[in-house]
């Protein structure tokens, strides 16, 4: 005779908790999509393939932007990256659009809070 399956004997008491704690999450999310904002940390957009081609997250406290273009042979990709950071102890509040071929950093423009500004012509 086989007794019972210890691992889902003891998961069993945890079920009716789970099932309750699960169906308060998609009771939250069916509030947040019917007021038209579901909040994240990352929300990625992926191509046909699955490839992820427009990222945008939060990387700490930075704000990140990142549209990519996949490559070949696959794997590599060249992207475009926006960023905003916030004011720190250490650091001053900045802007800044990099481009970026198979992981190396080929230029960036950035602005960042303490330096001198002189308006465009």
């Amino acid at each position: 005779m086989m007794s019972g399956d210890e691992t889902g004997d003891t998961a069993l008491p945890l079920l009716p908790a789970r099932v309750t704690a699960l169906e308060a999450r998609l009771a939250a999310l069916s509030r947040e999509l019917q007021t038209g904002e579901v909040r994240t940390r990352r929300l990625t957009l992926v191509d046909e393939d699955g490839r992820e081609r427009l990222v945008a997250e939060m990387v700490g406290s930075v704000a990140e932007l990142r549209f990519d273009l996949p490559g070949l042979p696959p794997g590599r990709r060249t992207s475009l990256l926006l960023f905003a950071v916030p004011e720190q102890l250490d650091w001053c509040a900045g802007l800044g659009v990099q481009l970026w071929v198979d992981g190396n950093l080929v230029d960036e423009l950035t602005w960042w809070q303490d330096q001198d500004h002189h308006p465009s012509p």
